[in-house]
């Protein structure tokens, strides 16, 4: 018996709550909802009905356990149908999760009666943002280039969440390095290719909570870059150089300006 002498009985049925009193019969309906890790959720977490259609919303209040340690006032609304009500709430999750219950209970505030709806958060990963980022090296040049940047929609992302695995298009495959860049993360690569030429470059980036993300592009490898010169002042080292090879066994006389055969 309530407070205010009603009397009822109440029943459930997997996730359907009723209860009878004087006042109608309430029946809440548990729903599973999908929100993001980092990012603020707002919808429906659980719905309910009342026969005594001369109940509106007013005559209702919802509180929801998030089923993280939070719990909020809920917003009950009527639905289109007569006598059945919707709950709305807003929460943020800060790590993904399996099903995770949310209990959902509503109450009559004339008659301190409630109803209880058992609902569940399918938390999932927040999203990974990648842009590819490209690079043109040279054939035969080992080099070691940053080949993309991603962000993770998820604030409390730390650099030990994440791996990437860079396909350079030739055969090869190596772990990309990840550092802090900014509001975000690079990543970055070293390879040789060995020969000139146009390849696809495919960047796989993966969360440790489930999330992952994919860029590619199209770089060009250049020639091998040519030998310098002997010298650095363009040809005056060669030729210094071919003079002496062509003098070869011959020494030179200051007085006359002539190279001569050395007398043995």
């Amino acid at each position: 018996m309530s407070a205010n002498g009603d009397v009822f009985n109440s029943t459930r049925t997997g996730a359907i709550y009723q209860i009878q009193s004087l006042h109608g019969v309430m029946t809440a309906r548990g729903a599973t909802f999908h929100p993001r890790e980092g990012i603020a959720f707002t919808g429906t977490v659980a719905t309910f009905t009342e026969t005594n259609l001369s109940e509106g919303a007013g005559s209702f209040t919802a509180t929801i356990d998030w089923g993280d340690g939070a719990t909020t006032t809920g917003m009950v609304t009527a639905m289109a149908t007569p006598g059945r009500f919707q709950v709305t709430g807003t929460h943020t999750y800060v790590e993904e999760s399996g099903a995770a219950p949310v209990p959902v209970t509503v109450t009559i505030t004339d008659g301190g009666v409630t109803a209880k709806a058992h609902s569940a958060a399918a938390v999932a990963d927040a999203a990974l943002v990648a842009h590819f980022r490209s690079f043109n090296p040279a054939a035969g040049t080992p080099f070691n280039a940053q080949v993309a940047s991603f962000v993770d929609r998820d604030p409390g992302g730390v650099l030990s969440d994440y791996m990437a695995t860079i396909d350079w298009g030739d055969g090869n495959t190596s772990a990309g390095t990840i550092v802090v860049s900014g509001s975000g993360f690079a990543i970055n690569g070293g390879h040789t290719y060995a020969a000139p030429g146009t390849f696809t470059v495919v960047v796989v980036i993966q969360d440790a909570g489930g999330s992952t993300a994919t860029v590619h592009g199209t770089i060009t490898v250049g020639a091998p870059p040519m030998a310098r010169p002997v010298g650095h002042r363009g040809g005056e080292a060669a030729a210094i150089q071919a003079l002496l090879f062509s003098n070869w066994g011959r020494q030179f006389d200051p007085e006359n300006s002539l190279w001569v055969t050395r007398q043995r």
